[in-house]
C-alpha cells in the first residue's frame, strides 16, 4: 500500500482510471485518512509523519558498528560509534567513507581516565564530550520512498511507546511555563 500511495502526489487528484489494476486494489484497503476519493478521482492524504535526520548506531567494535550503521537506509545520514579506536584507523575510515557512513570513537583513546590531571583530555580539548569524529556522516539522499515512509513510522512508533515525542500541545504548555 505503501508503494501506491508514493506513486500519487501529495494532495493532488489523480483520475482512478490512470491507475493500473494493482495501485486500484492496494489503494482501496487505505484508511480513509490515507486517501479521500472524490467523483472518479484519488487524492493521497497521508504524509510521512516525520524525517529521520540522523541514525546513530554503537557498538564495542568499529566493523560491528559499520555493519549495524548500514542496516539504515541512506535516506538519513549514518553514524557509528565504536567503543574504542580501530587499530588501523586509516582502514576503518576508508571504509566508512566508501559506505557514506560516519565513524567516530568513544573517548581520547588514551590509557586511564583520559584527562591530563588538570581536566584536558589526551586530544588537547578542554570538556571533551568523549566522542571523537573520524569520518563525518555523508548527507543524506532526500528521496521520499517506501522505506523511508516505513523507517519513519517505526520511529514515530517507537518513540511514541518510549514517550520520547512530545505532542504540540505539551510542547506548547511548556513553553508558556515560566519555570520551564
Amino acid at each position: 500500500m505503501l508503494e501506491a500511495l508514493m506513486g500519487l502526489p501529495l494532495g493532488e487528484p489523480v483520475p482512478e482510471s490512470a491507475l493500473s489494476e494493482r495501485e486500484r486494489c492496494l489503494l482501496r484497503a487505505a484508511p480513509a485518512t490515507a486517501v479521500s476519493r472524490q467523483g472518479g478521482y484519488v487524492v493521497r492524504r497521508a504524509a510521512t509523519p516525520l524525517r529521520v535526520e540522523l541514525a546513530v548506531v554503537e557498538s564495542p567494535h568499529w566493523h560491528t558498528a559499520l555493519r549495524r550503521a548500514g542496516r539504515f537506509p541512506p535516506t538519513c545520514a549514518r553514524a557509528a560509534i565504536a567503543g574504542r579506536r580501530p587499530k588501523d584507523e586509516a582502514v576503518a575510515a576508508a571504509e566508512a567513507d566508501y559506505y557514506g557512513i560516519g565513524l567516530g570513537t568513544r573517548g581520547c583513546g588514551a590509557e586511564g581516565s583520559g584527562t591530563d590531571g588538570g581536566g584536558a583530555h589526551a586530544c588537547g580539548r578542554t570538556g571533551c564530550t568523549g566522542v571523537h569524529l573520524l569520518v563525518p556522516p555523508a548527507p543524506a539522499r532526500r528521496r521520499w520512498t517506501p522505506v523511508a515512509w516505513k523507517l519513519a513510522e517505526t520511529v514515530l512508533g517507537a518513540s511514541e511507546r518510549r514517550g520520547l515525542l512530545a505532542s504540540e500541545a505539551s510542547a506548547a504548555r511548556l513553553a508558556s511555563r515560566p519555570d520551564a
